[in-house]
C-alpha cells in the first residue's frame, strides 16, 4: 500500500499489526513502520522513541535467528 501511495491505507494496516502484535518483537517492528508513515513530526518522534523502548536486545535477537533458522528448516524437510 505505502508503495503504492495510500499512506493512510499503509498506516491503518501497521496500526492493526500493532494491535495484534503478541509480542514485543512485532510491536517493534510495527512500530518502526507507524513512526515512518506519520505526517506529524512530533507523532513520528513518538513512534519512533516507542520502537526504541521495544528494541531487542542482543540475547532476543540470536532467539529470533534461532526461531528463523528452525522454522525454515521445518519447510526445506
Amino acid at each position: 500500500m505505502e508503495e503504492t501511495g495510500n499512506i493512510k491505507g499503509a498506516a491503518q494496516v501497521f496500526l492493526q499489526a500493532w494491535n495484534k502484535a503478541s509480542d514485543d518483537f512485532e510491536k517493534f517492528i510495527s512500530a518502526w513502520f507507524i513512526a515512518r508513515l506519520q505526517k506529524d513530526d512530533p507523532e513520528k518522534i513518538n513512534w519512533y522513541e516507542i520502537a526504541e523502548w521495544l528494541r531487542q536486545t542482543p540475547k532476543q535477537i540470536q532467539q529470533w535467528q534461532d526461531k528463523l533458522t528452525n522454522n525454515k528448516g521445518d519447510i526445506i524437510n
